[in-house]
């Protein structure tokens, strides 16, 4: 069972991405909270004089955030303490995908970099093996900030 309870979007002029922190009921019958990185890579990319045109394959992956919803803050915290690192500093985190029907399955690990991309500020990459494939997504502080403003806005509402 899994139940959303705080999600941010994140637009710039490369991407759009919704990030969500939910609960998840296992199998066992323990609750744990992970935050949802959704991602889509380039399967496919075709240009032409109308424009470009890709075929793009989507994965989700989860990051382990913790056991409450303390852990989830605290999560939080050092997600932006590491987003002030040098560019180039490295982290890895726990994470597990999630299958078609939004089952969460084997775990596995997360590459975070700290990156600056080209006019941007800085911000964390994410890596995960998909398959046979690297897939790839950016998380920039703001939106770190603004989970973390949101969970605390949902907590107060609905303490979990």
């Amino acid at each position: 069972m899994r139940a959303e309870i705080a999600s941010v979007n994140q637009e710039d002029n490369v991407d759009s991405r919704t990030y969500t922190i939910f609960k998840y009921q296992e199998e066992d019958g323990t609750v744990n909270y992970y935050m949802s990185l959704g991602r889509s890579f380039n399967i496919i990319s075709i240009v032409s004089d109308i424009g470009t045109s890709t075929l793009d394959h989507v994965d989700e992956t989860c990051i382990y955030m913790g056991q409450s919803v303390d852990d989830v803050f605290e999560a939080l915290d050092k997600l932006l303490e590491v987003s002030g690192e040098d560019v180039g500093t490295v982290v890895t985190y726990p994470c597990r995908l999630v299958d078609g029907i939004g089952r969460i399955t084997g775990e596995s690990t997360a590459t975070c970099t700290v990156v600056k991309r080209f006019l941007q500020n800085k911000r964390l990459n994410f890596q995960f093996q998909s398959g046979r494939n690297t897939a790839s997504v950016d998380m920039t502080p703001a939106t770190i900030k603004s989970l973390r403003w949101t969970l605390n806005v949902s907590n107060k509402i609905n303490p979990q």
